[in-house]
């Protein structure tokens, strides 16, 4: 039971594709280019869509569509990750709890749970070897690598007028944010 396929119309996507996905209960994730969604539906609502005359494509959300493309070849390679590196996961709203605890089983250590408005990310630490086996749950959305976020207020000063170059620290028009 994967859980999620990429759904393409067989025409525009309008509202009677939408009532045929909501007919066969899918719910509707992310738009993919070109006329199609990822959908979280039931083997069984994705076989009544395969047979639908709105419909011209019913794709397995494969684990190969999961991956970045950054660690795309890594994965097709089957290539182990460099020791100590972090991965985002993105995972389904509706199954967080199942694929967090899948993800501890196959030995990724979360180290940190954020929000986003497709589902949970979670940072985990991989298993070196098997790290591909993340994006086999179905419960994964996406697997990224993970960046340290930065702060970007040294480029933000010049744009807003506040600084004349993002090497000086303080700003030519001594505003201190206070007032």
């Amino acid at each position: 039971e994967p859980g999620s396929y990429i759904v393409q119309s067989g025409g525009p996507v309008n509202d009677g594709f939408g009532a045929a996905l909501s007919g066969v209960g899918a719910a509707i994730v992310s738009y993919i280019p070109n006329q199609a969604y990822l959908v979280r539906v039931s083997a069984a609502g994705a076989e009544a869509l395969r047979g639908h005359p709105r419909t011209q494509a019913v794709l397995v959300y494969e684990p190969y569509y999961k991956l970045k493309s950054s660690l795309l070849g890594l994965g097709v390679r089957g290539e182990a990750l460099p020791e100590g590196a972090r991965l985002n996961v993105l995972g389904f709203a509706d199954a967080a709890v199942e694929t967090r605890g899948a993800l501890e089983q196959l030995g990724a250590e979360v180290l940190a749970e954020a929000r986003s408005p497709f589902g949970p990310v979670w940072t985990v630490k991989p298993a070196v070897a098997g790290w591909t086996e993340l994006a086999r749950l179905p419960g994964v959305q996406v697997v990224e690598w993970y960046r340290e976020r930065v702060v970007a207020n040294d480029l933000s000063r010049v744009r807003l007028g506040m600084a004349t170059n993002t090497l000086v620290a303080t700003n030519y028009l001594e505003l201190t944010g206070s007032n």
